[in-house]
């Protein structure tokens, strides 16, 4: 594509990162020291849009666009994956098959553009109707797999499904979910286990004879009996997974719960 004057646009571009290389042509008319400019995108977009670039002063008679602005591909998907509270989930690995068993088309990881945590464009050459398969290197989502007709230059969402042993924790806007297991120190009680069952983690110990059951919900509320009465304490998130997850126990300095002292809980 040439094009004449001082400014040009180049129109209805699309496609991942793109290069081009603006060469002058028609006589001596770059007063640089080479013939060509290569002007790089910034960003990542399987939606239209156009290229301005200015020269300055005599540079260039002509603007040449060397290479396909449209892109190598002929479908071209957003994927968005998702996990716990509907939160984009980033480095986990998209694999885009003609078929299922097939040859892999094109691949990418979710957060890998700058374009949010669970995104990811993908462009390859062939049918939009094909076989994705989305895999979490944590093993806290199971494996995805599933035909898809796609639109090129649409966005695919992608709904994970929690692997087993996993359950979301929705007291806060945790993408990932929480192993069955949690562990959790108290100043005075010491190391204790959490399990998960129907909703919730819980932890049952015996300290100073003392029989302490103590329930941590999905929801973040948590309840507690000492030998069978009631206290309050109150959970905290410092940091959901995979960072790991961190939280602590606030646990009343008198009364029933008092002699166990604060927590810190982690995986």
């Amino acid at each position: 594509m040439t094009f004449g004057g001082s400014s040009w646009i180049v129109s209805n571009v699309i496609g991942g990162l793109f290069t081009f290389t603006l060469e002058c042509s028609g006589g001596n008319v770059f007063l640089g020291s080479s013939p060509s400019r290569t002007i790089t995108g910034t960003s990542y977009t399987c939606n239209a849009f156009d290229f301005l670039y200015t020269s300055t002063a005599s540079e260039f008679q002509t603007l040449e666009v060397i290479g396909d602005p449209y892109g190598s591909g002929n479908c071209c998907q957003t994927f968005i994956v998702e996990g716990c509270t509907n939160q984009q989930i980033y480095g986990l690995t998209i694999n885009v098959y003609d078929y299922s068993g097939g040859s892999l088309l094109t691949s990418g990881a979710t957060g890998s553009q700058g374009l949010g945590e669970g995104k990811v464009n993908l462009i390859w050459s062939g049918s939009c109707n094909v076989y994705v398969t989305v895999t979490d290197p944590n093993g806290r989502f199971a494996s995805y797999g599933n035909a898809l007709s796609l639109t090129s230059g649409q966005n695919q969402t992608i709904h994970m499904t929690l692997a087993t042993g996993y359950y979301c924790y929705t007291g806060s806007v945790c993408a990932w979910p929480l192993p069955s297991t949690l562990h959790c120190t108290f100043a005075n009680a010491g190391a204790q286990v959490f399990t998960y069952a129907s909703g919730k983690w819980t932890a049952s110990f015996i300290y100073l004879t003392v029989a302490y059951v103590i329930n941590l919900a999905t929801n973040g509320t948590m309840t507690a009996t000492a030998n069978g009465v009631g206290f309050t304490c109150t959970f905290t998130l410092t940091q959901c997974p995979v960072g790991p997850f961190i939280g602590s126990i606030a646990v009343p300095s008198s009364g029933t719960g008092s002699p166990i002292g604060n927590g810190s809980m982690t995986e």
